[in-house]
C-alpha cells in the first residue's frame, strides 16, 4: 500500500477553502445522486427522499445508531450542536477541541443545514474504523499544533481518495476503483465548487471484480491499518 500527494493542496491542512456563501444551501433530498464522489456513501442504502427539509441532529444520530458507529474507545457517536465561536483564549479553553470531544466523549459538534458536516457523518458510517483511527491520532489539547503526520491525516480526512489496483508490481497497474473518502470533496460537488481529488492512498484489491463489487468493510479495515502504521508519510520521506 502506497500513499502519494496529488498537488491539489496549495494550503497546508486541506482542500482549497470553500467560499463562505456556499457553506449552507437549500436541501436536496436526491443529493446522493449528484456526484460520483458520493458512490461510497450511496452504498449505505439510506433513503433521504423521506426528508422534505434538512435532517435534524436526531435524524443524524438515528443513522449513526443504526450503523453502530463508535469512536476508537468504543463509545457510540452522537452529533451535538456546535456552540458559539469563542472570542477569547479563555473561552476556547473551556471547551475541548473538536477531535478531543469525539475521542473522549463520542460527541461530534455538527452544524445543521451544512453539506460538509452531513458528509462527515456519512463518512463515519461508511468508514468507521478509518475515521476512528484518524480521530485518535489527531486529537490534541488546546495550543498544541498539528505535527507533520497529523497534517497529512487532515489532508486525507478532508480530501483523500483510495485508489484500488489489480497489481501494483507491474509497469502500468490497472486501476479498478477510486473511492472518494474525503467529505470536503463531496461537499465541493454539492455546493457547485470545483476541486480536484486530493491525497491518494493506493492499495491492491484482493479480488479482480472490485471495480464492480467493492468490499467497503475490507477497504475500511485496510485504510485504518495504513494510517495506524504511519504509512501515510512514505511518499514524503
Amino acid at each position: 500500500m502506497i500513499t502519494e500527494p496529488s498537488g491539489a493542496f496549495p494550503h497546508q491542512g486541506g482542500l482549497n477553502p470553500l467560499p463562505k456563501q456556499t457553506q449552507q444551501h437549500r436541501w436536496n433530498p436526491d443529493f446522493l445522486e449528484v456526484s460520483h464522489r458520493l458512490k461510497a456513501v450511496q452504498s449505505l442504502g439510506l433513503d433521504f427522499s423521506v426528508y422534505q427539509s434538512w435532517p435534524t441532529l436526531d435524524d443524524y444520530n438515528n443513522i449513526l445508531n443504526h450503523f453502530g458507529v463508535c469512536n476508537s474507545r468504543g463509545h457510540p457517536l452522537k452529533c451535538i450542536p456546535t456552540g458559539p465561536k469563542a472570542r477569547s483564549r479563555t473561552q476556547r479553553h473551556k471547551t475541548p477541541p473538536y477531535e478531543v470531544q469525539v475521542l473522549e466523549f463520542g460527541l461530534i459538534p455538527t452544524r445543521l443545514q451544512n453539506w460538509h458536516d452531513l458528509c462527515n457523518m456519512l463518512a463515519w458510517c461508511r468508514f468507521p474504523k478509518t475515521k476512528a483511527t484518524l480521530n485518535q491520532l489527531q486529537a490534541r489539547p488546546h495550543g498544541v499544533a498539528r505535527n507533520r503526520y497529523q497534517e497529512l491525516m487532515t489532508m486525507f480526512d478532508e480530501g483523500g481518495v483510495i485508489r484500488l489496483y489489480q497489481d501494483l508490481g507491474v509497469a502500468q497497474p490497472q486501476q479498478l476503483q477510486v473511492i472518494h473518502f474525503g467529505h470536503a470533496l463531496q461537499e465541493a460537488d454539492l455546493v457547485g465548487y470545483q476541486n480536484s481529488d486530493g491525497f491518494s492512498l493506493r492499495m491492491i484489491a484482493p479480488l479482480p471484480d472490485f471495480d464492480i463489487n467493492p468490499d467497503y468493510f475490507w477497504i475500511d479495515r485496510q485504510a485504518a491499518q495504513v494510517i495506524a502504521s504511519n504509512q501515510l508519510t512514505k511518499q514524503f520521506e
